[in-house]
């Protein structure tokens, strides 16, 4: 993920050069050294903390007046008292809850992080195993892509022309981005690996498929819904919020963090 950083610097510090006064030899090699401990720093905090935006990121997307149509629906049922939230979920895919959807979770997340692919297998694997969960929990995808280049923003649009025909055809591309990141060694799916998926194997409209992702809408829903976890101090993937809240911990807490506040209220 931030392979752009580490090239950089060693293209910058990493190689000799003939050219080079032999007196300046060793203070680059200290530099390199120095360069060398603080990248293995930062990946160990990014693989620990998940996956983060570098701050001189630009991107060449704006929101232009997007409009989700409905207002934020507020805390679910289940949420103590006193509970808010500002997460709008109208434009959103949704699993559970399928008999009462008491209590809500939103994901915020990135097709090419792999902590996110980490969290998706574990909810799909927790709901299967909980009916509770199935008939009560339901959980919301949120688009934040850490990086708003082409491709990037190809991937999330791809999902929501999958999407617009089905909400099982969303989650069939969803698992088959996680999967593919997940495995070894990890894949990076392209747009052209989606296109020939949604083709060949989800059958979808082509015709409907390709106005979606050309849509300047499209790409407004994803910025906007970005913007939304920004707005709730997002920096990094995956973000999980229950009750207006961002929950820590997921992989050892999120089970535990549901099943509380379903049998304190349910």
């Amino acid at each position: 993920m931030h392979s752009r950083i580490l090239q950089s610097d060693f293209l910058r510090i990493g190689y000799s050069n003939d050219h080079w006064k032999r007196s300046n030899m060793t203070k680059h090699s200290s530099t390199v050294s120095l360069h060398s401990t603080l990248c293995l720093v930062a990946c160990l905090f990014i693989a620990v903390s998940g996956c983060r935006d570098p701050e001189f990121e630009e991107t060449p997307w704006k929101i232009d007046g997007f409009d989700p149509g409905n207002p934020a629906a507020g805390p679910a049922p289940l949420c103590p008292a006193g509970s808010t939230s500002s997460i709008n979920n109208s434009l959103s895919p949704y699993m559970g809850g399928e008999e009462y959807p008491g209590l809500v979770i939103e994901v915020f997340s990135y097709f090419r992080c792999q902590n996110c692919g980490i969290l998706a297998h574990q909810m799909h694997e927790m709901w299967a195993r909980r009916e509770d969960y199935r008939k009560n929990v339901r959980v919301y995808y949120h688009h934040f892509p850490l990086y708003e280049y082409d491709t990037v923003m190809g991937l999330h649009a791809a999902t929501i022309a999958a999407q617009r025909q089905s909400e099982a055809a969303f989650w069939q591309m969803h698992d088959y981005l996680f999967d593919a990141i997940q495995g070894s060694p990890p894949v990076m799916v392209t747009e052209e690996d989606l296109y020939a998926y949604a083709r060949d194997t989800l059958k979808l409209d082509m015709a409907q498929y390709d106005q979606t992702i050309q849509a300047d809408e499209t790409m407004q829903t994803i910025l906007w819904d970005k913007e939304q976890g920004v707005e709730l101090g997002m920096i990094g993937t995956p973000g999980i919020f229950m009750c207006g809240k961002m929950l820590t911990g997921w992989k050892q807490n999120l089970e535990h963090n549901i099943d509380e506040v379903l049998e304190a209220n349910l």
